[in-house]
């Protein structure tokens, strides 16, 4: 029988959110693929469904463990997708083996990718976790047994940006599309002075509770259909800056800080009477919000209503399309060109040069994926990278704007209101640590921009301090100098973990140039990056086998069975040595005898 692929669109719906001052976002549905589904697709179900969300300052960790049954009589095989927004990265992945779940390793991508299609004709397969085009994930569920269940646990972690309302919101999508059995959410936001608010809620008792500083949210629920998602609002109107550090065993420490600046008044950027706007028109473009882009451009033809704009067209090629006149905020024959461009064929960045069109910053509309040459553009002033599609690879599109001192606008996860203000604005410059004698390794990087709000973490060289200072400024005025204690980590979050991400984000800005840093820390710290993968193996033999280390559970027997090997590895040599000296020996006395030639004796 011919095999089909069916999609079962499981979880993760996000719902316009219609509040004053609420962003916006819209994430694409993660599916689970069925192969052979046999047109049996809708009795495989989500049945049990736990969450639970940690918050500290602008980063938000969530653990999502997923129970899948299979209702019908024959084994199915499944690939899970999920598709993550900007900032989102996969830090631990679970899979049940024998009813219990194992926790993935860390392993270089190509070999994960080899172990598994070597071992995947076995009744259970391995569990793979790796990331694909853009920022998705991926991984393969075999067997979904036949009227049984599988389990897989994700936890990724996000920053969460702050809106022109002085507050982060955290988004979890919960509008699914049948009800769920079991279904639980616990939420814990830790060190916050002013209480959690929601601003959608999947059910009317979902509550906080306040112990000290810190907040909890309970909801537990059998049959449990929820219509609509849950919306968290986090001030950050305190002043309380607060920090975490975490102790190594060399005396150094890893550390946390969520930074409270001053916002400045905001200072809007000028844009002059001329602007040259990249509009990629490749296949992958149809994956854009379209629309949204073209509300973005609404809003900023308002502000800026008398303008020349220099249009290029970007695929394998980088041509000019049109110079368009903008009088009075009337930009009508520029919309509708865009409007009936086709969309086909690769993308090839290299392409974009100076000369073929003519402006002092550059709006660059695209998803980041370039199929053809480098991923990088040689133009000389400003350049602003906007997308609006969840599958773009932000890596690329930063590294762009950073580049050409511009800004990387994600649609995706904001408001069109919100983008543009984030467009128009000259934004803050974080400027160091005081004391930077006593820290290394921090992110992001001095001269990096950031909100008034936001997270820095590093390493720090000496036991017992207590306290760093951070400097902020906008490049006109004095820095602002901001104190922030380090509290003793409690377990609250993961922070070698945070700071390997934001390491690694800093320099996946120039992937190829560190691309090895990058696979090391993944390795280290068990981060999915594009050339690092999780991997679970069913058996201490498989991890022995392919020389991946395992979880901790089944480290003790890994060690035993190296070690066995070791020994019996060592014992065939010496038998090999025996025999080879036996063998020489023999050849030795062979070599030494003096063969005498037998005389004939005649016959009688």
């Amino acid at each position: 029988m011919k095999k089909i692929i069916v999609a079962l669109c499981i979880i993760l719906v996000f719902s316009n959110v219609d509040t004053k001052s609420q962003t916006r976002t819209t994430r694409e549905i993660p599916s689970l693929k069925i192969k052979d589904g046999d047109g049996q697709q809708n009795k495989v179900i989500l049945a049990d469904l736990k969450i639970a969300v940690v918050i500290f300052g602008n980063i938000a960790k969530t653990t999502m463990t997923m129970v899948f049954d299979n209702k019908t009589n024959r084994d199915l095989e499944g690939e899970l997708t999920f598709p993550m927004p900007e900032g989102v990265s996969v830090s631990g992945y679970a899979l049940d083996i024998n009813g219990k779940l194992r926790q993935a390793v860390p392993v270089d991508k190509n070999k994960g990718t080899e172990v598994f299609e070597s071992i995947e004709t076995r009744r259970i397969d391995p569990g793979l976790l790796e990331k694909v085009e853009g920022n998705n994930f991926r991984t393969r569920i075999y067997p979904l047994p036949a009227n049984g269940k599988r389990t897989v646990q994700i936890s990724y972690s996000e920053n969460l940006t702050t809106t022109s309302d002085q507050a982060r919101y955290y988004h979890l999508p919960l509008n699914y599309s049948s009800p769920i059995e079991n279904f639980a959410l616990d939420i814990h936001v830790f060190q916050n002075t002013d209480k959690p608010d929601f601003t959608e809620k999947p059910d009317g008792s979902l509550a906080f509770s306040q112990h000290n500083s810190n907040y909890t949210a309970s909801l537990h629920k059998q049959q449990f259909k929820s219509q609509r998602n849950l919306v968290l609002q986090l001030p950050t109107g305190n002043k309380e800056a607060s920090g975490l550090f975490q102790e190594n065993g060399d005396k150094s420490f890893y550390f946390l800080a969520n930074v409270t600046a001053n916002a400045t008044k905001s200072t809007q950027k000028k844009w002059g009477h001329s602007i040259g706007i990249i509009w990629d028109r490749s296949l992958s473009s149809k994956n854009r919000d379209i629309e949204k882009e073209l509300a973005l451009l609404d809003l900023f033809f308002k502000e800026n209503p008398n303008m020349t704009v220099d249009l290029g067209l970007l695929d394998i090629r980088f041509v000019k399309g049109h110079t368009f006149q903008v009088r009075q905020g009337n930009w009508n024959d520029l919309k509708n060109y865009i409007k009936g461009i086709d969309y086909d064929g690769g993308t090839d960045y290299s392409q974009i040069k100076t000369g073929v069109i003519q402006a002092n910053n550059y709006l660059l509309f695209s998803d980041g994926l370039s199929t053809f040459g480098q991923s990088k553009i040689n133009l000389d002033n400003p350049v602003y990278c906007i997308t609006s599609s969840n599958g773009s690879d932000y890596g690329v599109l930063k590294q762009i704007s950073q580049k050409h001192l511009g800004k990387m606008i994600n649609l995706a996860n904001t408001s069109t209101t919100e983008a543009y203000h984030k467009l128009n604005t000259i934004d803050l410059i974080y400027l160091g640590i005081k004391e930077k004698n006593d820290f290394e390794e921090v992110y992001p990087q001095k001269g990096t921009p950031v909100q008034a709000n936001f997270s820095l973490a590093g390493v720090g060289k000496r036991p017992g301090l207590k306290q760093i200072t951070v400097l902020v400024g906008d490049g006109q005025q004095a820095p602002q100098e901001i104190s922030i204690a380090l509290q003793p980590d409690h377990g609250e979050i993961d922070l070698q973990q945070i700071w390997a991400q934001k390491k690694i984000e800093a320099l996946d800005l120039q992937y190829e140039d560190n691309r090895e840093e990058i696979e090391t820390l993944g390795k280290q710290f068990g981060i999915v990056t594009r050339n690092t993968s999780l991997i679970v193996l069913e058996t201490t033999e498989d991890y022995v086998r392919y020389a991946i280390t395992p979880p901790a559970e089944l480290l003790s027997e890994f060690n035993r069975l190296i070690k066995e090997e070791h020994i019996e590895k060592e014992e065939r040599v010496a038998d090999l040595l025996d025999q080879a000296q036996d063998i020489t020996k023999q050849l030795q006395s062979w070599w030494n005898t003096d063969f005498q030639q037998k005389k004939e004796i005649p016959n009688a």
